[in-house]
């Protein structure tokens, strides 16, 4: 008489392994310095969305695939058990972070160049490519009249090589930062009035 051995099976915890590992990538892919910034909203039907961009006219966007393939081999599994998995999960979520990063500064750049507000950044300070970007975007205020200022997201690489040209800047022009901060009043000044004026009108539609 043959004998015929079964593995036991857990569908319970793989049920929660795999809801929990679902809710760890999520989360970590989109806890990067950029993608942390940008508002989500879960969709839970249909083949895109639409909505009203910064120039006023109606855009339609079909939702884009985004992901990454792996494999865990049994001989990784007898060896690390759990954990080979979890590499394959962070090697996963690396890949498809940047893969929304990628899709996402497209996106800006296609509203930018829409809008009219990117521009050329060679051989500027960035504390001018800060000032002259903050002039182009919207500003709003809280009810203290404190600014919501926009961040200026840049590659690693970029912004240790715009820091240092900027610390060299400053030991040869040390009141630099002082004027930097004068122009920045003056600009907040002219978007708070911007803010009221936006406030004002939006007030008289309602």
């Amino acid at each position: 008489m043959e004998m015929i051995k079964m593995l036991p099976d857990f569908p319970s915890f793989k049920t929660k392994i795999e809801s929990s590992t679902i809710n760890f990538i999520s989360n970590r892919t989109c806890g990067s310095p950029l993608l942390s910034k940008i508002n989500k909203k879960t969709c839970f039907e249909g083949r895109g969305f639409s909505f009203v961009d910064g120039c006023g006219d109606y855009v339609e966007k079909t939702f884009e695939k985004t992901g990454s393939e792996f494999s865990v081999s049994l001989d990784e599994v007898l060896e690390k058990g759990l954990v080979a998995s979890i590499e394959k999960f962070l090697e996963a979520n690396k890949e498809i972070q940047q893969k929304m990063t990628r899709m996402l500064l497209n996106e800006v750049n296609i509203a930018t160049t829409k809008a009219g507000t990117n521009f050329k950044t060679d051989k500027k300070l960035i504390t001018e490519i800060y000032l002259e970007g903050l002039k182009n975007v919207q500003v709003d205020f809280d009810e203290r009249g404190n600014p919501y200022l926009p961040s200026m997201p840049m590659h690693p690489d970029d912004d240790l090589k715009y820091g240092k040209i900027l610390d060299e800047h400053l030991k040869k022009n040390p009141n630099h930062m002082e004027e930097y901060q004068m122009k920045l009043d003056e600009i907040m000044e002219i978007k708070r009035k911007e803010w009221h004026d936006r406030e004002s009108n939006r007030k008289l539609v309602d």
